[in-house]
């Protein structure tokens, strides 16, 4: 998982800075109008619909995508609830879309997608992927912890039918959002 050029990464950069700065954090649980979603909602809404379009999708991500998947990954509800994903239809959607933005996002909001994809990997067994996963995570984003929590489910052995009940909790916080 090489990441994009430093140049379309530093783009990234800055419509992300720009997304950090237009957000209030005490206002992603309540909705700016009442009767529509609340923001953490709409975060998580934004990546179900892209987690549907992964397996069609013909054309690469824009800039202006990547940021705005990868900042709504930023969300720790959103990002746990986003592991529901890993024990449904859609999961090799899901996966090739936390693969795509392993390589397209910056850090430190590519730590996120990482953790998911480690996350995808151990669940099915493929331990060497999760650890390259959760490798990425760690050195993107130091003492991350979903990326801490599977790295240390790794190296104690933990077996991977451990994990679906994690993916199983995670539709529960869907209703939360």
């Amino acid at each position: 998982m090489i990441p994009d050029p430093e140049d379309v990464l530093a783009r990234r950069v800055e419509l992300l800075d720009d997304l950090h700065r237009r957000t209030e954090p005490a206002a992603e649980d309540h909705p700016a109008v009442p009767g529509q979603p609340s923001p953490r909602r709409s975060r998580f809404d934004l990546l179900h619909e892209q987690v549907l379009r992964a397996g069609d999708r013909t054309r690469p991500l824009t800039d202006r995508e990547i940021a705005d998947l990868a900042f709504a990954l930023t969300n720790p509800l959103v990002r746990d609830a986003c592991l529901s994903f890993a024990i449904g239809e859609h999961a090799d959607h899901a996966e090739a879309l936390w693969t795509e933005l392993v390589r397209t996002s910056p850090a430190p909001e590519r730590a996120e997608p990482a953790a998911l994809l480690a996350a995808y990997a151990y669940l099915r067994g493929e331990l060497d992927l999760a650890a390259a996963a959760i490798g990425h995570a760690e050195r993107t984003c130091p003492g991350h912890r979903l990326g801490e929590l599977l790295g240390t489910a790794l190296r104690n052995d933990i077996a991977p039918e451990a994990l679906p009940e994690m993916a199983r909790q995670s539709r529960e916080l869907i209703a939360q959002l």
